[in-house]
C-alpha cells in the first residue's frame, strides 16, 4: 500500500467523524474538493485522468475540464456511495431514481437473478434497490476502512436491508461465489461487480485508448446457474442518482467461447455508450484499465 493509500485508510474515518456535523450537501462538497486535492497531489491520478479525459475531449481546456471533474467524482461518488450525502430515507429516495425495473421484475418473476455492477458513477445500487422493495445479496471487496455513521439510519436495517458478503483474498472469494450460486438457485436476486482488480479475466471491453477487464465470477455463475443477468451501471446528475437496469444479456450457451463473445457484445455497446456520455464517471476505467 503507497503513502497515499495509507492516508486514506488513516485519514479518511476522522474526516468523516467531522463532516457529521456538517449538512450533507457541504460533505459531498467537501469530499469533491479533497477528491481534487488529493488528485493534484498524487503523480499516479492526475496523469491517467488527463490521458482519459483525452480520449473524450476536443482541446486542452475540455481535457482538463473532465479530468478535474473525474477527480472530483472519487471524492463526490464517496459520499454518495457512504450515504453522507443524504440525512436521512427520505432525502435519498428523493434524490434517487430507478430506471428500467421492468426488466428486473420481469427477470424475477424466472427465478434467480444476477445484477452486474461496474465500478463507475456513485455506488448506491444497495440503497437504491433496498429502499425501493427489492432483496438483494451484494458480494465484493468492499472498503479498506471503517468509520461512525454521522445519521442513524445510515447502515441499518433501513438503509441497507440487503445481506452483503465481503470476500478480501481467494479463500473468502471462493466462499462468497458459492454462497452467491446457492442464493441464484434457490431463486434469489444478487449483486456482484463486472471489473475489478482481481480475479480473472474473462474477456476484456475495448474504449478509446482502454481495455476493460470484464472478471469471471458473475459470468462463471450465470454459466452455472443459468441466472438471468442484467447490466446495472450508475450514474449521477446534479439533481440526483439514477441507477439503470438494461436488458438481460443472452442466455448461456454450452460453447464457452461462444458464450463470452454473445455477453461481450452487449457488455460493449453499454460500456462505450456509457463512457461517451459521462468520462467524468467512470474512476476504474480511467485508473484501473489498462
Amino acid at each position: 500500500m503507497g503513502p497515499w493509500e495509507r492516508l486514506q485508510v488513516v485519514g479518511l474515518p476522522p474526516l468523516f467523524r467531522i463532516l457529521k456535523w456538517l449538512p450533507a450537501p457541504q460533505r459531498e462538497r467537501i469530499l469533491a474538493a479533497a477528491g481534487i486535492a488529493q488528485g493534484l497531489l498524487d503523480a499516479r491520478r492526475l496523469p491517467p485522468a488527463l490521458d482519459w479525459a483525452s480520449r473524450y475531449s476536443g482541446d486542452s481546456r475540455e481535457t482538463w475540464g473532465i479530468a478535474l471533474a473525474l477527480l472530483a467524482n472519487r471524492g463526490r461518488f464517496l459520499a454518495q456511495g457512504t450515504l453522507l450525502s443524504f440525512p436521512d430515507p427520505a432525502t435519498f429516495l428523493r434524490r434517487s431514481v430507478l430506471k428500467g425495473v421492468e426488466h428486473l421484475d420481469a427477470a424475477s418473476r424466472e427465478g434467480g437473478t444476477v445484477l452486474l455492477g461496474f465500478h463507475v458513477g456513485p455506488a448506491v445500487s444497495a440503497p437504491a434497490l433496498g429502499l425501493h422493495g427489492y432483496h438483494v445479496t451484494f458480494a465484493g471487496e468492499g472498503t479498506r476502512f471503517t468509520w461512525q455513521p454521522p445519521a442513524p439510519w445510515i447502515g441499518s436495517d433501513i438503509a441497507m436491508p440487503d445481506t452483503t458478503l465481503r470476500w478480501s483474498h481467494t479463500a473468502t472469494r471462493v466462499s462468497g461465489l458459492y454462497r452467491l450460486r446457492q442464493l441464484l438457485l434457490a431463486g434469489e436476486l444478487i449483486g456482484i461487480s463486472a471489473d475489478g482488480v482481481d480475479g480473472r479475466v474473462a474477456f476484456r471491453v475495448t474504449l478509446p485508448g482502454r481495455s476493460i477487464a470484464i472478471r469471471a465470477g458473475w459470468f462463471t455463475l450465470r454459466r452455472d446457474t443459468g441466472a438471468v443477468t442484467l447490466p446495472v451501471p450508475t450514474h449521477w446528475e446534479p439533481a440526483e442518482v439514477v441507477v439503470t437496469i438494461h436488458p438481460p444479456l443472452p442466455r448461456p450457451v454450452r460453447d464457452v467461447a461462444k458464450d463470452a463473445d454473445a455477453c461481450q457484445e452487449p457488455l460493449s455497446r453499454i460500456l462505450i455508450d456509457y463512457a461517451r456520455r459521462f468520462p467524468e464517471q467512470c474512476l476504474s476505467f480511467a485508473f484501473w484499465a489498462h
